[in-house]
């Protein structure tokens, strides 16, 4: 490499070609995707709450980390705070947000740049691919899809900061590579991965993918070389950092779930819909009249980023050293990289090109109306829960036990944490929490581990036990469900302190009879 200058691919679609449109109207196509992009943004505002399942945990996390900042925090013997981790980039985005708008604000207003962001990076990437940039609209419809139900907020965030990654640091490091850009690679890739590392992970795959489709030669292919050694250091210090902690899911077994319902699934994934055959039904019915208006491109080099997201999402494993939920998080690129391959709306014969347009504003327009919808049923369920923090003192622990985890206009179990947002409005704990999970900002002391753990628990809270799930170290009992629990019927010391809607908030009212010896675990209030 050292300073040589390598012919450009005649193959790559992204050689330097002079600007086919002027920059007044290229700066009229990028705000003509923002203006739909804001608009779809709307019904992520319409609910108190956002409709993010692991959201409530990760403004959690934050609170607790603050609140440990101070050595006389009655918790401070039971957690630990960490610095350094592979998915830093929404975590210090609420850390920095939070004590200005609140937990709640600085959520739903990281998901709306993440969600803006992939949307004009979307656009430039099939600028970059010489395409229309306004086709970045057909993303519209994954907005609320699978990493968002599911609350993944730091992926999100970092996942523009992936395309932006691909486009201007790795496609010309291996289309002109130097010394200084190689470096610049190397150094690139370790800042993204302490943003988040499956977003780095994905990046670098699908850089080289294409990279391969171009058939590189060999001295081309030399350029990886430093990548690929600091990808190796990158991952023995991911095992090492979550392999000295046996108490965490890096040590769950590899999940590969390779079955017949990945492509239904795959639809699901995209949209965010409930039911397979509504999700394939919308999925169809937004791509198929855009390749018929606009047809698609011939050239193969254009199937390479849409060919890998399909690929991975049939043959990925599901869950991997405690990841959870790997593969499905991907599909908010399929839509990108599927618009590559459209023919540009200019290119198409007669006027197919403004009617392919006209259809995907409209089609957006109507999505984003339905997903209003949706939002609102969202917060009817969800209001109740309000209620119940009104009723509850700060800095106390809570168990949840959430018998209903599913909402019938959300694909994703969007209440599975949701009792968590009171650790991140009110201070103190709830568990389950991640807190006993994977690698996060906090982590329980291995020996103040609660019997409750992530993962686990949550799916089953008829299965609680006082004596077994140590129900004396908890103050408040938030429970979720159609009817009253009985759970706690032969507990006179637990009485029903408030109820909502589905929303039951217990009380243990009787000073707590702890075990001898459990005085280490318990908390303070």
């Amino acid at each position: 490499m050292g300073g040589h200058e390598a012919l450009q691919n005649p193959m790559d679609p992204l050689a330097e070609l002079p600007p086919s449109v002027s920059t007044a109207r290229r700066a009229r196509m990028y705000a003509f995707v923002a203006l739909l992009g804001l608009i779809a943004l709307v019904p992520l505002w319409i609910p108190t709450f956002p409709a993010m399942c692991d959201a409530p945990q990760h403004a959690s996390q934050t609170a607790l980390f603050s609140a440990l900042a101070d050595p006389a925090s009655p918790y401070a013997l039971q957690f630990e705070r960490h610095s350094l981790i592979p998915n830093l980039l929404g975590y210090a985005l609420l850390l920095l947000l939070s004590p200005f708008i609140g937990a709640l604000a600085a959520t739903k207003l990281i998901a709306s740049a993440a969600l803006l962001a992939i949307l004009l990076a979307s656009a430039r990437l099939l600028e970059e691919f010489h395409s229309d940039p306004r086709l970045a609209i057909l993303v519209i419809p994954a907005f609320y899809g699978y990493p968002f139900q599911w609350g993944f907020l730091g992926f999100l965030a970092a996942a523009p900061l992936g395309i932006l990654f691909f486009l201007f640091v790795a496609l010309p490091a291996f289309r002109r590579p130097t010394v200084a850009r190689v470096v610049l690679l190397v150094v690139a890739f370790f800042g993204l991965f302490f943003c988040h590392a499956l977003i780095a992970a994905f990046t670098v795959a699908i850089a080289f993918a294409y990279h391969l489709a171009l058939r590189p030669s060999r001295r081309d292919l030399r350029l990886w070389l430093p990548l690929v050694c600091a990808i190796l250091v990158a991952g023995i210090w991911w095992i090492a950092s979550v392999a000295s902690n046996p108490h965490t899911l890096a040590h769950a077994p590899l999940d590969w779930d390779l079955e017949l319902d990945r492509l239904p699934n795959l639809f699901q994934d995209i949209t965010g819909l409930p039911g397979a055959l509504s999700a394939s039904f919308a999925v169809l019915a937004l791509l198929v009249p855009v390749c018929v208006l606009l047809g698609v491109r011939r050239q193969r080099r254009y199937y390479v980023l849409v060919s890998f997201c399909f690929a991975l999402a049939m043959l990925a494993p599901r869950g991997i050293l405690g990841v959870q939920e790997l593969y499905q998080r991907f599909a908010i690129f399929f839509l990108p990289c599927f618009a590559l391959i459209l023919v540009p709306p200019a290119q198409a014969p007669g006027r197919r090109g403004p009617l392919a347009l006209a259809f995907l504003v409209i089609f957006s327009l109507v999505w984003t109306a339905g997903y209003a919808w949706r939002m609102q049923v969202f917060e009817r369920e969800s209001r109740g829960f309000a209620t119940l923090l009104l009723h509850m003192e700060p800095n106390q622990r809570a168990l949840s036990l959430n018998y209903e985890t599913r909402s019938p206009v959300f694909e994703a179990r969007v209440f599975l944490h949701f009792p968590a947002w009171y650790a991140a409005l009110r201070g103190g704990v709830v568990d389950p929490s991640f807190a006993c999970g994977n690698v996060d900002l906090v982590l329980y002391r291995p020996q103040a581990l609660p019997r409750v753990r992530v993962s686990s628990f949550e799916y089953h809270p008829e299965q609680f036990e006082w004596r077994l799930h140590d129900g004396w170290r908890y103050r408040y009992f938030v429970v979720h469900s159609p009817t009253a629990t009985t759970l706690f019927d032969s507990l006179p010391e637990v009485q029903l302190r408030a109820h909502d809607g589905h929303w039951w908030l217990y009380e243990r009212t009787s000073p707590p009879s702890m075990p001898a010896g459990a005085e280490l675990a318990s908390s303070k209030p």
